[in-house]
């Protein structure tokens, strides 16, 4: 198993230590459509104006189980909108398996433990003490749940997508904080506001902090429009192959074989008159 640091990286010291890794996801990708999609896995990803993190750690099954982890120093990757302890990831024939531990996301979402899985095509998310701005989140939640956390944060859990090669990615969370097309003079409601100067030292954005209304928060975002976008755990496998046993025809014997003993089947019949 292959282990990571996240020790002291900044946010751009994370997108050159993960340019590689980028390099190998668009090599993955594009490899995906001459053949079926190998099993693979990812523990998180980001997407923010101001912080982005491409999926890592990403493993992917090529004849050998493949597994990685990334461990936080002090619990957090320095310049990136979350803090987290351990990160991992494997991947192996048709299974795999993601898991995120102590997971804080600027007092937005926090969760011991996030674990998605996929064995044999089938899987599914396991949430161990997760809450979404105080609000309580299911253990195992249905497949594509969607909660409406407050106007301006939205949660998918346990996303399905099936693909046409066979194959099943399994999502366990994804995380929007989104501000597009939503009425800019609206106020921010007070579970927003609360999060807001976690948040704001996590995307050292130190203004958001004081935001009221939607408008405040746009005209603080380089880009405008999203806020945070963030994935957590991804698992993609696929059924094992249905073997057909084969009736094997004996070797002729030798000599006179030995007729086989009569089979009693009892039928009923109709009777007719």
């Amino acid at each position: 198993m292959k282990t990571s640091k996240w020790a002291g990286a900044g946010a751009a010291a994370v997108g050159a230590a993960t340019t590689a890794a980028v390099l190998l996801l668009g090599t993955a990708t594009a490899s995906a459509a001459d053949g079926p999609r190998p099993s693979n896995a990812f523990g998180i990803k980001v997407d923010s104006p101001v912080a982005s993190l491409p999926a890592v750690p990403y493993v992917e099954y090529d004849g050998e189980k493949a597994s990685d982890e990334l461990v936080g120093t002090d619990g957090s990757l320095k310049g990136a909108p979350f803090s987290v302890r351990l990160v991992t990831a494997e991947a192996d024939e048709h299974s795999a398996e993601s898991s995120v531990a102590d997971l804080n996301v600027g007092g937005l979402l926090k969760a011991k433990l996030l674990r998605t899985w996929c064995d044999d095509g089938d899987g599914g998310l396991q949430i161990v003490d997760g809450s979404v701005l105080g609000v309580a989140l299911p253990e195992t939640p249905a497949p594509s749940l969607v909660i409406p956390a407050s106007p301006l944060l939205e949660l998918t859990l346990n996303q399905r997508d099936e693909h046409r090669d066979g194959t099943t990615t399994y999502t366990g969370l994804t995380l929007d904080l989104v501000t597009a097309g939503k009425d800019p003079k609206a106020a921010l409601d007070e579970k927003t506001q609360d999060a807001l100067p976690d948040l704001a030292g996590a995307l050292h954005l130190p203004q958001l902090a004081d935001a009221k209304t939607v408008e405040d928060l746009t005209a603080l975002l380089p880009t405008g429009g999203s806020v945070l976008s963030l994935t957590v755990g991804s698992a993609t496998c696929g059924p094992a192959d249905e073997e057909t046993e084969h009736a094997r025809i004996p070797e002729p014997a030798t000599g006179h074989p030995e007729a086989p003993k009569p089979a009693v089947t009892e039928y009923s019949l109709p009777v007719t008159g």
